[in-house]
């Protein structure tokens, strides 16, 4: 069972006790008295240290997607001499794969269904950053 993930540090916990010495660990970083102050702090004391999502079992609830503008705001969008500004319409009104485009998880979701995509975009990445780190050296 799986009891915490952190995003920040990509870390899995499955049970209690790794997660108390991985907390233990962190704060060790951070306090600046001696170590064995560490240990005599509790464990409620150590996790006000952290954010409460760090450590939290629950599952993140989705939140509803907002439109950036209120319906029939003028946006200043217009590139043509002759044409109109687009005026915002109703979120309902959108299709629904628009609010997913900026979504990472969505996409990843997406890209997971199809091999070859995914394949494709690891590889694009691989070279983009063969090209940087050789940029890089040309530069030393």
């Amino acid at each position: 069972m799986l009891l915490s993930t952190s995003k920040s540090f990509g870390i899995l916990y499955y049970n209690k006790s790794e997660l108390r010495e991985e907390v233990y660990f962190r704060v060790s970083f951070l306090y600046s008295g001696p170590s064995s102050s560490i240990t005599s702090l509790s464990m409620f004391q150590l996790l006000r240290l952290f954010p409460r999502r760090f450590v939290s079992t629950s599952p993140v609830l989705g939140q509803a997607v907002k439109s950036s503008c209120p319906a029939g705001t003028i946006i200043n969008v217009n590139t043509k001499k002759s044409g109109k500004d687009p005026v915002a319409l109703e979120d309902n009104e959108y299709p629904d794969w628009l609010w997913e485009v900026l979504d990472p998880e969505a996409q990843m979701k997406k890209l997971q269904a199809d091999p070859m995509k995914l394949r494709k975009k690891q590889l694009r990445k691989d070279n983009r950053e063969k090209i940087k780190q050789n940029n890089f050296l040309k530069q030393i």
